[in-house]
């Protein structure tokens, strides 16, 4: 999944923090990280 969002934002360096499961200095990476799921399924 990562990878597929660092082809997406162009090729820029991420920094994963995986204590909190998220990119630390790109915000738009991180909503690209979740999905926000139709009415009737949660996650």
């Amino acid at each position: 999944m990562l990878g597929v969002i660092y082809i997406r934002l162009g090729g820029r360096t991420l920094l994963w923090d995986a204590g909190n499961m998220k990119v630390s200095n790109l915000s738009e990476a991180n909503n690209s990280l979740h999905y926000e799921y139709r009415k009737g399924w949660t996650a």
